[in-house]
């Protein structure tokens, strides 16, 4: 009985450890957080992101030009060189400079009036 016990905590105890070994060398330490800016991920003008936003699911770079800050520092409007067209921007860092050009992560979401507006996580001066 004792045996049986022995050899089936044995047998758990290596298979444990094959699987541990297993899904760590899955694990690719180079691949960058998904919370810094990447430059391998493909940047998208504003104007594209403006013309189509339900196109643009998960996280996506996004580069524009800062055109206004709002009063209270929690959003940002961004839009091209020429203020054609204008994405509102929510961010809880530190309000970027007005007329800079930067690139923001983060996400499109909608708000309660079902209108659309990026979730920036993260923002980089270009």
């Amino acid at each position: 009985m004792f045996k049986n016990k022995l050899t089936i905590i044995i047998t758990s105890v290596i298979v444990i450890f094959f699987l541990a070994v297993i899904i760590y060398s899955s694990i690719d330490f180079n691949k960058p957080s998904a919370n810094s800016v990447n430059p391998e991920m493909k940047i998208v003008d504003v104007d594209k992101v403006v013309e189509n936003p339900e196109n643009f699911t998960g996280i996506v770079s996004v580069e524009g030009t800062v055109t206004e800050v709002t009063d209270n520092n929690k959003y940002f409007t961004l839009g091209c060189e020429d203020a054609c067209i204008s994405l509102p921007v929510a961010y809880n860092g530190d309000m970027p400079k007005i007329e800079s050009n930067i690139v923001a992560l983060g996400e499109i979401k909608k708000d309660d009036d079902g209108k659309f507006f990026f979730d920036a996580r993260e923002i980089k001066y270009k």
